[in-house]
């Protein structure tokens, strides 16, 4: 990224003021709008994860601390997933894997049967880190966690009926 660039880790814009005032994160989607300012960040970050799940096969477990979200005038950007907890394929996509590497992820036993992998895509992106969101937002006087809750909901709907490569267990959850 370029020096003047603003990136921040989400845990970072996330974390409760520590004098008692609103989050970062909460002063600036306010002004903004926190719901299209969410919005914004589903794109760029749980439907980025979903879809190389879906479509490549591919895992990662972003914690809020290991994602990086570049703001532009304050919108999210660019995501990147530094020092994930874990990088790992799912069973499925393994075969497909191969043939592009072979025997990837044999020697560090990171090929994931379809429910664990499932489990714990559930946890990073959504429990952990946009969830986490919701709680800023709302806890900063942005929004309803329900609103935004039902547009998270209608994402994963959206992604869920857009399908992919692989099968889609984990927004059948």
């Amino acid at each position: 990224w370029p020096g003047d660039a603003d990136v921040t880790a989400l845990t970072v814009l996330c974390q409760d003021h520590p004098f008692g005032g609103r989050s970062r994160l909460a002063t600036i989607a306010g002004p903004l709008g926190a719901r299209e300012w969410f919005a914004r960040y589903c794109e760029v970050v749980v439907v980025s994860l979903v879809r190389l799940y879906l479509d490549l096969g591919l895992c990662f477990e972003p914690h809020q601390q290991n994602t990086l979200l570049e703001l532009d005038g304050g919108w999210p950007s660019r995501c990147v997933v530094r020092d994930s907890q874990g990088y790992f394929h799912r069973e499925a996509a393994h075969a497909d894997m191969c043939a592009v590497i072979p025997e990837l992820g044999e020697a560090s036993e990171s090929i994931f049967p379809e429910a664990l992998a499932d489990e714990r895509l559930v946890y990073y992106p959504f429990i952990n880190n946009a969830l986490g969101v919701i709680d800023a937002l709302a806890a900063g006087g942005c929004v309803e966690e329900r609103v935004l809750l039902g547009d998270l909901r209608a994402l994963l709907e959206r992604e869920r009926a857009r399908g992919g490569r692989y099968p889609h267990t984990l927004l059948d959850r």
